[in-house]
């Protein structure tokens, strides 16, 4: 027999505005239920990417600066954009 789980929240628009507009789109039932379960894998699959991409931890650090000195995907990305206004 599989697991299952059930849950029951209140998600209110302050909350999370994007999320409460993007679900309010469909009817009460299994296409908003569906729609989160999608939303929510979506989301995992893009944490777990992340988490395996080898500069992780340098890109997620709250230490590091966003654009350093030297920095070769800074450097990349004024290449490609320009300097700041």
């Amino acid at each position: 027999m599989s697991a299952v789980m059930r849950m029951s929240f209140v998600l209110m628009q302050e909350d999370i505005p994007a999320l409460f507009n993007d679900l309010q789109r469909f009817p009460k039932g299994t296409r908003r239920i569906n729609r989160l379960r999608i939303l929510a894998y979506a989301g995992l699959m893009a944490m777990d990417a992340q988490s395996r991409h080898p500069e992780s931890e340098r890109l997620l650090s709250a230490a590091t600066p966003n654009v350093a000195a030297g920095d070769l995907l800074g450097d990349a990305s004024l290449e490609f954009f320009g300097p700041p206004l």
